[in-house]
């Protein structure tokens, strides 16, 4: 008797699975990874449908989602001729601004007879941008302006402490002297004299009645150190961006990235009067 429950649990035939949910109308099974998964039939997505780990809820989720979104497309309106140009035009745009970014292309791409031919029996509608664009150095100028006009006293009393030190070969090699110890001259007198061309625009419009300006003090010198690291950076971008033997269309993305990220630390500082500049700087990039 033993062995007869035995030889019958052994060649026992295992019942096959009955599928009882409607919605494997809709799908295909599939195994991916050990795990089975439906495939929808209106789209071609997988989703997970392990009956003891997921069930048939996702596929019910999906399947009445796809709908919706279908029946939406369905009682879209057409677009009329003006809208449907418009549409060509700015998606157009778009893409020939991704192309020259990932392509590394110089903005005179457009003016090509090649490619203005190209475009004009692929699309005769699009209507090709000009090569014209705002200067990036320049929106850079502006940006930095409006945010050296939140501490602009500061940077006046710096840049006529350089001007009289400078005006003396004598104060100017002791101001050297002093400075070696404390932090590079050099690069103190570069951002904060008028030498350098783009950020000498907005210290020359820093323009001041009281001749009675003073020295620097100790919370000047807080600022200016803050500073110092920041414009570091719109300087540097401003340089790469500003050449002439190679493309720059492609090279600031990056920089003008970084310099986005660098005003939204800033915009957390702990000193009000940073947060405020950044707030005016960002407000400026932003209109650009």
């Amino acid at each position: 008797m033993k062995r007869e429950r035995e030889w019958r649990r052994r060649h026992k035939k295992k019942r096959k699975h009955v599928v009882r949910s409607d919605i494997w109308k809709k799908f295909d099974k599939v195994v991916e990874d050990s795990i089975q998964k439906g495939k929808c039939k209106l789209c071609g997505n997988t989703i997970c449908a392990d009956p003891k780990n997921n069930g048939t809820s996702a596929m019910w989720k999906h399947h009445a989602s796809w709908l919706k979104k279908n029946e939406a497309e369905k009682n879209k309106t057409p677009l009329s001729q003006d809208e449907l140009r418009q549409d060509i035009q700015e998606r157009g745009r778009y893409a020939l601004c991704r192309m020259i970014v990932l392509d590394e292309q110089p903005f005179r791409l457009v003016e090509r007879e090649g490619f203005r031919l190209f475009c004009r029996d692929m699309l005769p509608s699009f209507n090709i941008p000009s090569r014209y664009t705002r200067c990036v150095a320049h929106i850079l100028n502006l940006v930095v302006e409006d945010g050296m006009k939140q501490i602009g006293m500061t940077v006046v009393r710096v840049r006529e402490a350089v001007k009289w030190i400078k005006g003396s070969s004598t104060r100017s090699k002791a101001f050297k002297d002093i400075a070696k110890a404390a932090m590079p001259y050099e690069l103190v007198m570069k951002l904060f004299s008028d030498v350098t061309p783009q950020f000498g625009r907005d210290l020359r419009n820093l323009k001041h009645n009281d001749l009675t300006v003073g020295v620097p003090g100790e919370e000047d010198w807080i600022e200016v150190r803050k500073m110092c690291s920041f414009l570091q950076s719109f300087y540097a971008m401003t340089r790469l961006v500003s050449g002439t033997t190679y493309a720059t269309s492609y090279s600031f993305l990056m920089e003008m990235c970084d310099i986005f990220l660098i005003i939204k630390r800033l915009e957390d500082d702990e000193d009000a009067e940073i947060r405020y500049m950044a707030k005016k700087m960002m407000e400026k990039l932003g209109k650009y």
